[in-house]
């Protein structure tokens, strides 16, 4: 009995020295893990403060009313762009063909007054009777003058001339046209919309990148009174070639009477506050503008870059007047 105390008691040593031993590691691993825990709480905050990184939920990121305040600030110094969208409307009716129209337009602007502009505007559609429709349009805006050169295909030279307007003049010359082209009718009214708060803050949705610039992205809401507005002058202003030419907005205005609000995405850029797109979809039931049943649907996309570059914009030196190709 005693040899197996003695036994048992020699064995005490090692045992000791193990535990204490596993003791020590598990000690600096816990300072270990306590110091991984620090420096990424640490580096968490600092991508926050520094908004290296920026969800929606960092407490650092300003409030969607400072951006698009910043927003109505920042719009009163730029003086130049360039500018590239699409609108298009489609009629779907239940019971006959559709119709399709469709503007693509680029181009660059000095905002000036009066403004500088070169530009291209390409139009098209698919309609019923006429099938596939298509036709560019040159502008140039200089010293408050507006010069215009269309590229007509030569399908259409039969239906333009029903109409007694001279194709070759039409399509090998810059054509000065009637209208005020003192102002970017858009750009005003873009931002007239931020500088006097006309709309509302709907959603801030997740950010993006536009051609690698960060950008903030909301999605707000107009009155649907301001866009017809809008909508009203930025036609006229387009149409306007000939004093005698009448728009017919029937149509259009009953679209928008059937929403109080039109929504749309915007995105502004983290560093400069510029607004890069802004992006509008409209679907309605079509018999509640006219007498067939469908759809309607509408689509409007802008988007702005170059900001504030140096613009070189040179009016034509030969151009016809208007009034000798067209007799509205």
């Amino acid at each position: 009995m005693k040899n197996m105390k003695k036994n048992k008691s020699s064995f005490s040593g090692p045992e000791f020295t193990l535990k204490k031993s596993f003791g020590g590691y598990s000690n600096i691993f816990k300072k270990i893990l306590i110091a991984v825990l620090v420096g990424f709480i640490i580096a968490v905050f600092i991508s926050l403060v520094f908004r290296i990184w920026d969800p929606l939920w960092n407490p650092f990121r300003p409030s969607p009313n400072e951006v698009l305040l910043e927003v109505s600030k920042n719009i009163e110094n730029v003086d130049s762009f360039n500018r590239k969208g699409s609108f298009s409307l489609g009629v779907y009716p239940e019971e006959e063909v559709e119709t399709r129209i469709s503007f693509n337009f680029s181009g660059k602007t000095e905002v000036s007054h009066p403004i500088k502009y070169s530009g291209e505007i390409e139009a098209g559609g698919f309609f019923p009777q006429k099938g596939n429709v298509s036709w560019n349009m040159e502008n140039v805006i200089s010293n408050g003058s507006h010069y215009v050169k269309f590229k007509v295909p030569s399908y259409l030279r039969s239906f333009l001339e029903s109409y007694e307007m001279d194709f070759e003049k039409l399509t090998k010359n810059w054509i000065k046209i009637n209208g005020n082209s003192e102002k970017d009718i858009l750009f005003e009214k873009i931002k007239s919309v931020f500088k006097e708060e006309k709309y509302e803050i709907e959603k801030e949705l997740k950010d993006k990148a536009i051609n690698e610039i960060n950008v903030y992205h909301y999605y707000l809401s107009l009155d649907s009174e301001l866009v017809k507005e809008s909508l009203h002058i930025f036609w006229e202003n387009l149409m306007n070639i000939s004093e005698n030419m009448e728009i017919d907005f029937e149509v259009m205005d009953d679209f928008l009477k059937e929403t109080e609000k039109i929504y749309f995405e915007i995105w502004i850029g983290k560093e400069n506050m510029n607004i890069y797109r802004i992006r509008s979809e409209k679907e309605m039931d079509m018999s509640k503008v006219l007498p067939e049943k469908g759809g309607v649907k509408t689509k409007f996309e802008i988007n702005y870059s170059n900001f504030n570059k140096e613009l070189e914009i040179i009016p034509p030196e030969d151009y016809i007047d208007f009034k000798e190709v067209f007799d509205f």
